[in-house]
């Protein structure tokens, strides 16, 4: 009996068993969301002009998903649009999250818009200007609009280079304020730097050639935009100190800025642009690499040293370290109390074979205004004997090595045009660092933008990278 009961039991316990190890359903995974944000919405209908796309599944950025492009299916490169053609553009993206399942994204609308002709100041005369300085050897083009009196003008015109030889350059079709017209374009299989100018009738541009040059390296993308729909920018002062290492006062100077980029709340609040000068003709171990940058000083009338210069817009003299610290910051507050009406961000190619840094450029206005940009090419970790220095090894930091900000005879930047609220647009710079003594890990690259206050060009933000090859993205409050 007791054998009977114990096989009973052993029955029921393989019963439980089999009931306890019955495998529980696994649930059906709930995919997330996918999102989409584009920078900027609003672009040019040139071909080149690019509005950049974000995906994201969830946190996770995702590249590999497929582009719908008012209702079609769209390749798009590297996530990024442009267009010939102007008019509105509504974009989602669809993203396989695991076999089989797919999941679509909100929709953006990016407006291309018609090239317009933007010509700083009067129209009064002959003009001639391009959409791109720094071409891809074999693969972008640089196209040339020509103006007379404001109208743009297709024949009659002469294009020479800068030896005075005729060229004869193939056209191309663009849009301006919504008509169509053949205008000029460059494009070369050779790299180096082409110079341009136009004579039309009487008139000639030859007092103010377009420089373009050709590199072998790609022209970077634009840097992803971390927060699209924002114009509140960080701003930073641009402080420049007018120095030298026989500068037997400008110690104290030095001092004022160290303090300064010391302190806690100011750090983050300003840039430091260190121009050696004081020796010219030099023997200065972190003077300037070349004649265009040694001229900063005579540019902005400088004459005494040590000497600064508050967003090269007010010059002030050193008076005793404690002193310059005061005046630093209250000029720093001031500016502080105004919002930034630009944002800054830059991508970079480093060619250090050849030492050559192409740099994509990008500017984002907060307020609609008339703007300027320039690069300076600074360096870290000098070693120089300092005149009236204590110290026995001496540093020089930020240091102006080359600057390209040059234009019209004044070093307050390349013209961008009037950039319109809530838009973005580019300027590519290519700078060759030639001075085979600048060590290229130690630089860094100082950004600018100006704009006319009414009476001169003033530094409404500037902005600096790590290094030559990582990228700046838009910094904001």
């Amino acid at each position: 009996m007791k054998k009977f009961f114990s096989v009973i039991a052993m029955v029921m316990a393989v019963a439980v068993m089999g009931i306890s190890c019955k495998p529980t359903p696994t649930p059906e995974p709930t995919p997330e969301k996918l999102t989409a944000s584009v920078s900027p919405t609003e672009i040019t209908a040139d071909g080149q002009s690019k509005a950049v796309f974000t995906v994201k599944y969830g946190d996770k950025a995702v590249t590999n998903v497929k582009a719908y492009v008012n209702g079609a299916e769209t390749a798009l490169n590297n996530l990024t649009f442009s267009t010939t053609t102007a008019g509105t553009y509504k974009v989602y993206f669809s993203y396989e999250w695991t076999a089989g399942k797919i999941v679509k994204s909100n929709e953006v609308t990016v407006t291309a818009k018609a090239i317009e002709q933007q010509q700083p100041g009067d129209n009064s005369g002959l003009k001639m200007v391009v959409d791109e300085t720094i071409l891809k050897v074999g693969e972008t083009r640089a196209t040339f609009t020509i103006t007379y009196n404001g109208a743009v003008i297709e024949k009659d015109y002469t294009i020479y280079d800068g030896k005075n030889n005729k060229l004869s350059l193939p056209t191309t079709t663009v849009t301006i304020n919504g008509k169509s017209y053949k205008q000029p374009y460059f494009e070369s299989a050779t790299t180096g730097e082409f110079t341009f100018w136009a004579s039309y009738k009487t008139e000639s541009t030859k007092d103010r050639m377009i420089k373009i040059t050709v590199v072998n390296e790609a022209i970077p993308d634009r840097a992803e935009d971390p927060n699209p729909t924002s114009t509140s920018f960080k701003r930073r002062s641009l402080i420049m100190q007018f120095t030298g290492t026989k500068c037997p006062n400008c110690p104290r100077f030095i001092a004022a800025l160290e303090q300064l980029e010391a302190d806690a709340t100011y750090k983050d609040l300003f840039t430091w642009a260190a121009i050696h000068t004081y020796n010219l003709p030099n023997d200065d171990p972190a003077a300037p690499c070349d004649d265009n940058t040694n001229n900063l000083g005579l540019a902005f009338g400088i004459t005494a040293y040590p000497m600064g210069m508050f967003d090269m817009a007010k010059v002030f003299n050193s008076v005793g370290t404690a002193a310059d610290v005061v005046n630093m910051k209250n000029y720093i507050n001031n500016a502080q109390a105004a919002a930034a009406p630009v944002g800054i961000s830059a991508t970079m190619n480093l060619d250090e074979a050849n030492r050559s840094v192409t740099i994509r450029t990008s500017v984002k206005a907060k307020d609609t205004k008339e703007y300027r940009i320039g690069v300076w090419v600074l360096e870290n970790n000098i070693k120089g004997v300092q005149a009236g220095s204590s110290k026995e090894t001496d540093i020089h930091n930020h240091a102006v090595r080359y600057a390209d900000s040059k234009s019209n005879n004044s070093y307050y930047g390349h013209d961008l045009g009037t950039v319109k609220a809530g838009e973005t647009v580019d300027r590519v710079f290519n700078i060759a660092i030639k001075n085979q003594a600048v060590i290229l890990n130690n630089c860094y690259l100082l950004i600018f933008v100006s704009a006319n206050n009414g009476t001169t060009w003033t530094v409404v933000n500037s902005a600096t990278t790590k290094d030559l090859k990582t990228p700046l993205k838009f910094e904001y409050k």
